[in-house]
This record gives C-alpha cells, structure tokens and sequence, in this order.
C-alpha cells in the first residue's frame, strides 16, 4: 500500500455511464489508482454522492488485465482468436488505406458504423466522422434506446421540449432515475427548488415515492393517459389559446381524438384514479413553465402505441404552451454543435449519390427527413439544432439484410465502437 505522502490527488470524470460525475482519483507513486472517492467542488456535473455502483469499479476496469490498450490485427482464421499487436501509425495506416480503397470502388456508403452504449464522446466524434467521409450508414445505441419516440418528437416539433432551471412541475414518465441514475441530480434539485413532481410509472419506484405526486398505471397505456389530461385541458379550457393559434397544426384534430378519452374512460384504460388524471393536467397547465420528461419505457411500449403514446405527451406539452418554455433560451453556444458535425457536409457530400439503406423502407429516418426538418424549421431554428442524430440512421435489421444481401445496394466495412451487435 503506498504511503499518503506518496499518493497524488486527481481531478476526473467517471465515464461509467453518461452522468459523467466528477470523482477525486487517488493515484500511487507507479501510476496505478489506489482508491476513488466522490466529488470534488466545482466539477461541471452534479455528481452522485457517494459513488454509484458503477462508480465504485473504475479502478477495477482501469486495471484489468482483459483491457486492451492497443491496437490487434487478425492473424489465423476468422474466429480463431489468433491476433498480431500493431503500433497505432500501423493500424490507423491500414484502416485508412482499405477504407478509401472501398469508398472508390463502391462509395461512401459501402461503410457501416456501428455505435455502443456512448460513456464519452465517441458517439459524436464517429459521427462527425461519418459526415465527412460521406455515409448516412451509422447507427449508435440510441436506436436502441430513445431512437423511436425522439424521431417522433423531433417530427412533431422540430427539436426541443422543456425542463430547465425554471421548471415548476415536473412529469416524468416511465424515467427511473433512482437506478439508471440519469436525471436524478436534477429530479433532486427541482424538489428543493419546490416545484411539483409528478411521476408515471407501473411501479412504485424510488422517485415515484419522492414524488408530491405518482400516477401508477397499467403498463403500455401511457397514450391513453395523456389524452386523458387532454381532455381536462381542453374542457377545463387550461390550453393556451396564443401559442396554439400561432404555432399549432392540426388542433381540430387533437380536440376529436382526445374527446373519445375523458378521464373516466382513461382511468379505466390505465387502472388508475380520474381524480389524480384531472388534478395532474390542472398542474401541468397552470403551474409554469412545467416539463414532460419521457424514458426509454415509451419506446419499449413497441409500435403504434409507442407512437401514440409520444405524439400525446407532444400534444399536451404543446397546448399548455410549455413547448421550449423553460425561463431562458437556448444558447447559441448549444447550437454551434451543429455546425461542428458538419450535417451539411454529408446532405451535400460529393461523393454520396444514395441515402442510407433503410430510406425507401423507413423514410423518417434518412438524409432526405433530415432535409425536410430543417426546411420546417428555417423560421425558429435555422440550423435545425441536434435533429440530424435522430433521422439520419438506418435500421439494423435492413442493415445486417444490405451485408448479406447486398440490397439495396451492397455494404463492404463495419466498424463496431463501443459495442456487441451479436447481443
């Protein structure tokens, strides 16, 4: 064990999950870590005291003799585990090399990129990537994850939605903050601020019984909770009237579908209680600004009803009149990322003469929906901020099919980051 002397003290951030905490690193005199402990002032993230149970291995990955801490090349037969270690000039030589071979034999989009569970910024930089080399072929964990209800909301309103310093009622739905541990700081910090929080959810979760109030519902009826409260808005005429006649398409509609669910016959649907439907719209129309918060539980609904459930969490984010209602703006700062993804780079890419493979099949996921978002968008957000990460990838399954098949058109690389498709 090394003397205290001895041991220097590190600022660090954990990249055990996309929380990013900051951690003190304590460091021995031959370079190895002796022991992570929690937080440190001023760390850009609110971090989780004490450290998680992710947290609490680093010092386990870090030192793992599995970790592989540079580059292998196959030596023997595929599947044989028989490899050959490479300086990084050699491997990054190579790759480069075949990768342009195939980019002018077959095009850009002969490349597939294939993103994991991002802990860094390795989903941004292969994506940017991506962009420049010329294929709309990426996909990252998050087509997984949040992919299906994102692209729904992106399509409703471009992007966006709440949550912010300001927010004076909270709704999350199907969120788990307690265990994913995304989220929970700043769940934590609007109940000290004192605004209301409101949780959905079948279970009776950690934050559920934090929450001033929680709405446990039969799982996969969100959709018809949301129309549900609705319903109340609209009768109880808590929509705002100015934001909806100057923003709002297709209200008429919404007013039709959402009379077929007044809180009797959603209360029925979700096996829950109307009076808490009527009491939680009443306080995420009047107590403002409020924010929905919506966890990967909507996607995994499967779907239309994934589907629907989105589009009436939008609709009532919308009419409330708490779309992006957050007490500030959004920052240019935050919106210069687009520019450094270079999403232009790919839409007018010389050599990319076809969207990616699932365009014709899925057409809300491609260069081309991409495009059109942006072109709806020009009056309230030129640069179309973040949208490209969610139309622009393909579908796996017609991925892996366009390998084998060669349909549409034939895919020759994959790079995998991050990441075990055969999972």
């Amino acid at each position: 064990m090394a003397r205290v002397a001895d041991v220097q003290i590190k600022k660090a951030t954990c990249f055990q999950c996309l929380q990013n905490c900051g951690r003190l690193v304590h460091v021995g005199p031959n370079g190895k870590i002796v022991s992570v402990e929690a937080d440190y002032p001023g760390h850009p993230v609110q971090p989780q005291k004490p450290p998680c149970s992710k947290g609490t291995i680093v010092k386990e990955f870090h030192d793992s003799p599995r970790r592989i801490n540079y580059p292998l090349k196959r030596v023997g037969k595929r599947g044989h585990g028989e490899w050959q270690r490479l300086t990084w000039d050699e491997a990054m030589d190579e790759i480069a090399a075949k990768l342009a071979e195939i980019r002018d034999k077959y095009g850009p989009e002969a490349l597939f990129v294939n993103g994991g569970t991002v802990h860094s910024d390795g989903d941004w930089a292969a994506m940017r990537w991506c962009n420049l080399f010329g294929t709309a072929n990426y996909i990252y964990q998050g087509k997984n994850c949040g992919s299906a209800r994102l692209t729904t909301a992106v399509a409703v309103w471009g992007y966006g939605g709440g949550g912010g310093p300001g927010t004076k009622c909270a709704i999350l739905s199907g969120v788990n903050p307690g265990e994913s541990l995304m989220g929970w700081n700043g769940a934590i910090a609007m109940k000290e601020r004192g605004a209301k929080l409101i949780v959905v959810d079948p279970r009776r979760t950690e934050i559920a019984k934090l929450a001033d109030m929680y709405i446990p519902i039969r799982p996969a009826t969100d959709a018809a909770l949301f129309l549900g409260m609705i319903n109340v808005v609209l009768n109880e005429d808590l929509w705002d009237h100015e934001f909806v006649e100057k923003w709002v398409l297709g209200f008429d509609e919404l007013v039709r579908v959402a009379k077929k669910y007044p809180p009797e016959r959603a209360a029925e649907i979700c096996w829950t209680d109307k009076d808490l439907i009527i009491q939680a719209a009443r306080d995420f129309a009047t107590l403002k600004p409020a924010s929905l918060q919506n966890g990967v539980a909507t996607t995994h609904i499967g779907g239309y009803g994934g589907i629907t459930a989105t589009l009436a969490q939008c609709a009532l984010t919308v009419i409330t009149g708490n779309f992006n209602n957050i007490g500030r703006p959004i920052p240019r700062e935050a919106l210069a990322w687009h520019d450094e993804m270079h999403w232009d780079t790919l839409v007018n890419h010389p050599l990319r003469t076809r969207d990616n493979v699932s365009a014709d099949r899925f057409p809300v996921g491609s260069v081309k929906a991409y495009q059109l978002s942006r072109e709806a968008m020009k009056k309230v957000n030129p640069e179309g901020y973040n949208a490209g990460i969610y139309f622009i990838g393909p579908s796996q399954s017609m991925t892996w099919k366009a390998i084998l098949d060669e349909k549409p058109y034939p895919i020759k690389a994959v790079i995998t980051e991050g990441g075990n498709p055969l999972c």
